[in-house]
């Protein structure tokens, strides 16, 4: 993450122009996280290597990334029976 612009001492010093360049999350179900920030946000996915990782784009072609990760060494549960997506 980078800061822009802090305002100066005359003006309000709490601001700050703040832009995400990268983020990496760490969750129990890729597909889940993608359907919640693609779908619900308007996000887009920049990289899909479901189930083990997406990386979505976050404010447009400029904007930052976000990692979903699923971390390792953790079991995701079965959902074969109810599967959304093709392999």
């Amino acid at each position: 993450m980078t800061t822009g612009n802090l305002k100066g001492a005359s003006e309000d010093a709490s601001i700050a122009d703040v832009r995400l360049e990268g983020l990496t999350l760490r969750v129990a179900d890729v597909w889940r996280s993608i359907e919640f920030y693609c779908n619900k946000l308007g996000f887009a996915v920049e990289i899909n290597k479901s189930p083990q990782f997406a990386m979505i784009r976050v404010g447009g072609p400029t904007g930052g990334t976000i990692g979903l990760l699923v971390p390792f060494g953790v079991k995701k549960h079965d959902t074969s029976s109810t599967s959304r997506h093709p392999h």
